[in-house]
């Protein structure tokens, strides 16, 4: 794998990197990823120098496979000068949506399909290009019934279009720029895995895994009722039941390992697989409550996240790969059978560490993560 590479580049071509004592890339599905650096400030150079609104970039992971994970704007800068000890600044910076936090629109109504509205809201920040609008359902807003704008900023309303019509909306560094996204619920879940953790105590890239399965965070069979503005009359949508989990089914493979190392266990694990059968729980219908008077939100209230229709969800930490991002899926293998599988991750915390020592240089990188399935 190799040793552990961080290049931090502030204000276009300056570095900052031999400073670094702990980086900490924060890459969410639904909010602002954001970067905390820990700097050594032996001189106080850093704190009088490295102010907000400056821009930097950090390109994280192994001599041999790297890529810039975080671009943004420092936000806010805090020094420490201890009575014993080095100083040392921290800079948080946040990426380039931020920038769609600076003012608030008191009234602005909108028509067309949602993909135009949402380009139209790009096109008032030039400086984020659009890397891709997919949206589906990509519903219409006629003249009569627009979407409205109202005492938000742009990245409120598009965050909140996006909640509303099943997306997700983020600015993410990717081709040498950062660009702005706006990508339909199903179509992340379609994705293809971006890559494989193997959980094995001690050898895997796995290092730990806590997951639950708790059946009141399953989807739901949702019912909505609402009234249609023109008619008067009654609508009713029912969304479809979800889906069961998959069967259960031994892996010949990891039986055979487990049973090299103790017999029994595997007759154990067998057992286990094939008792293992799930049960369906009872039908439940959920009425959705606070839908617009629209046919058209109440059909896309039923509509469950499908990045978490089984009410599976874990934490856990990884050798660091720039291939584990938020907003993308990742296989897990060597957990129990009924959680193994493609997991949809939520959030990933990219953390590298200086661990030099005793003179000798030295360098960490891990990645903590959340994931639902």
């Amino acid at each position: 794998m190799g040793t552990p590479y961080l290049d931090i580049t502030w204000q276009g071509n300056r570095k900052l990197s031999a400073s670094a004592l702990e980086v900490r890339v924060e890459d969410h599905d639904r909010l602002i990823d954001q970067a905390t650096l820990t700097l050594s400030d032996p001189a106080g150079t850093g704190a009088a120098t490295v102010q907000p609104g400056q821009r930097l970039t950090i390109d994280l992971g192994w001599d041999g496979e790297h890529a810039v994970i975080f671009e943004g704007l420092v936000a806010e800068t805090r020094a420490q000068a201890p009575q014993g000890g080095p100083q040392v600044v921290t800079v948080v910076a946040r990426d380039l949506s931020q920038l769609m936090q600076r003012e608030r629109r008191p009234h602005e109504d909108y028509h067309g399909t949602l993909g135009s509205v949402v380009r139209a809201v790009a096109a008032r920040h030039p400086e984020i290009p659009i890397g891709q609008v997919a949206c589906d359902p990509d519903p219409s807003f006629p003249e009569d019934r627009p979407v409205r704008q109202h005492d938000q900023t742009d990245y409120e309303f598009l965050l909140t279009l996006a909640q509303r019509y099943g997306a997700r909306f983020f600015v993410e560094y990717n081709e040498g720029a950062s660009k702005l996204y706006f990508v339909s619920d199903k179509k992340i879940a379609a994705a293809e895995p971006l890559g494989v953790l193997p959980y094995c105590r001690g050898r895997g890239k796995l290092i730990a895994f806590t997951y639950e399965n708790v059946a009141a965070r399953a989807a739901r069979r949702t019912s909505v009722s609402v009234h249609d503005p023109m008619t008067g009359e009654v609508r009713k949508a029912e969304g479809t039941a979800p889906p069961r989990p998959p069967a259960l089914a031994v892996d010949s493979g990891r039986a055979a390992e487990i049973g090299r190392a103790d017999p029994a266990a595997r007759a154990v694990y067998e057992s286990a697989v094939a008792a293992g059968t799930v049960t369906p729980p009872p039908a439940v219908t959920d009425t959705a409550v606070a839908v617009a008077s629209d046919p058209a939100a109440a059909e896309q209230a039923t509509v469950p996240d499908p990045t978490r229709l089984l009410g599976l969800r874990g934490t856990g930490r990884a050798v660091g790969t720039v291939m584990l991002r938020a907003k993308g899926k990742v296989t897990i293998h060597g957990i129990a059978p009924w959680a193994e599988g493609d997991w949809y991750v939520s959030r990933a915390t990219h953390i590298w560490r200086d661990t030099s020592a005793g003179g000798r240089p030295g360098a960490s990188y891990e990645v903590e993560f959340t994931a639902t399935r």
